[in-house]
């Protein structure tokens, strides 16, 4: 089996934490710029066997780290960047039942208020016109057991949301 970049990412950034966390987002380009500066193949295989079998290899690392510490900052920059964009393009996607939690609150929200106001309404209406026909009642036990749940994640959440954005 082949290893991939992501396969010695921890490998790497155990002796040079910021080419690891630059192997990630850019794999072939740093794995490449890795594989040049041991003078290996430009393979995951191929650069784990180096560092596992010189220890030189580890110092060439840290040097690359050192030398190359601007672009790599950039690379690792641009990723979250990238990932910010995709987080942004999820959350803003059109349509309200978009996201599967969206369809699932509403379907909540909407046999709820069916238990709660409508079976209600129909209930007297029926009473008035049609007094000998029988509504049948829902049990709302595992409803409110649904609701309140999701209630409580996206409670914590959002919880998460402002600590994070507090610390940022």
């Amino acid at each position: 089996m082949s290893l991939t970049w992501d396969d010695v990412k921890s490998f790497i950034a155990s002796a040079a934490p910021v080419l690891g966390t630059a192997l990630g987002p850019a794999g072939t380009v740093v794995g490449g710029l890795i594989a040049s500066a041991l003078g290996t193949a430009n393979t995951p295989d191929a650069v784990l066997a180096e560092l596992q079998g010189n220890p030189d290899a580890i110092l060439k690392l840290k040097q690359l780290e050192i030398t190359h510490s601007e672009y790599l900052a950039g690379l690792a920059s641009q990723a979250v960047q990238g990932q910010i964009g995709l987080d942004q393009t999820a959350e803003s996607a059109p349509g309200t039942f978009g996201k599967w939690r969206d369809a699932a609150g509403w379907l909540c929200v909407v046999a709820l208020g069916w238990a709660t106001i409508g079976q209600s309404l129909l209930s007297w209406a029926v009473a008035l016109w049609a007094p000998t026909v029988k509504i049948p009642v829902f049990d709302t036990t595992t409803l409110t057991t649904l609701l309140f749940g999701m209630l409580g994640l996206t409670g914590a959440h959002m919880y998460e949301n402002v600590k994070d954005a507090d610390h940022a």
